[in-house]
């Protein structure tokens, strides 16, 4: 659809969407929407925005969440859109959208194009490369991922995306030179290339 004339609705523009039991969480061009699903229909209960509820930016192209033993805490991946005072970083909940944090895993704002959260802690996958946290606060960057064995690496500082399969202890990352996959959080890698008729999954 066509974009709307000035001060029109960006709400319409769906970008992401996240479920958790009956609530619906959708991420647009103008905040994050959530709503409680009722048999058929869904009742938007919150919707949250740059302007109101200090997320960073109101451009919402992702979602990720933690359980705790007594909390569940909500991730959005938050660009600026067009406001002014927005940026590009991360806005979470711990509270179900009554109040939001921002942070910024690179300490600037830039793009993060990805995030997975376990019970530990959490991946952001960004314009600068791959960070972790445990805590929303203090982050982390890891090395480029680089082969010892083959002497492979990922050429890219960006990383596009990030996936940790907890019971066996694989991080995955990816981006626009290959795959990466490490059994030790970062300290050693196996990179598989385009080129490469290796089976990623052994």
């Amino acid at each position: 659809k066509d974009n709307p004339i000035d001060s029109g609705n960006h709400n319409h523009k769906g970008f992401s969407v996240l479920t958790l039991g009956d609530t619906v969480w959708v991420g647009t061009a103008a905040g994050i929407n959530k709503g409680v699903v009722q048999g058929d229909c869904i009742n938007w209960v919150g919707h949250y925005s740059s302007w109101l509820n200090n997320i960073s930016g109101n451009w919402v192209i992702g979602f990720a969440h933690q359980e705790f033993v007594n909390k569940t805490r909500l991730w959005a991946i938050t660009w600026a859109a067009d406001s002014e005072g927005e940026f590009n970083g991360l806005s979470y909940t711990d509270d179900g959208g009554k109040s939001w944090q921002t942070t910024m895993p690179s300490g600037y704002s830039e793009k993060v194009y990805n995030l997975y959260g376990d019970s530990q802690g959490i991946w952001a996958a960004a314009e600068s490369g791959l960070f972790y946290t445990l805590d929303g606060f203090h982050w982390e960057k890891y090395l480029r991922p680089f082969d010892n064995n083959t002497g492979e690496e990922l050429l890219s500082e960006s990383i596009m995306s990030v996936y940790h399969f907890e019971q066996l202890g694989e991080l995955w990352v990816g981006n626009e030179d290959g795959l990466a996959k490490s059994y030790d959080n970062g300290s050693n890698w196996t990179v598989y290339r385009f080129w490469e008729g290796n089976d990623v999954f052994s």
